[in-house]
């Protein structure tokens, strides 16, 4: 199933909603809370509660981190598994 958020944000890269299901949307929040205007020890604090909250969600931390590291975080529209 294609995430609706994931097809907004390749519209309006500024989408500001992000779907607990998709492990997409999990890395793109932890990437966006790094452009915030905060101090990093809260940047730190709210990236490690939205990790916890998607694994929660069943998704695997591994491929979390992996998508936080490269560009931004969309499901690609041929959906391929994310490389750890």
């Amino acid at each position: 199933m294609t995430c609706t958020d994931c097809t907004a944000t390749r519209e309006a890269p500024a989408w500001p909603m992000h779907n607990p299901a998709c492990i997409y949307c999990g890395g793109r929040l932890i990437q966006k809370i790094g452009t915030y205007q905060i101090p990093q020890s809260e940047a730190t604090t709210r990236r490690r509660a939205v990790l916890a909250d998607w694994v929660a969600a069943g998704h695997d931390e591994k491929q979390i981190r992996a998508l936080c590291k490269g560009p931004l975080a969309v499901e690609p529209i041929e959906k391929a598994k994310v490389e750890v």
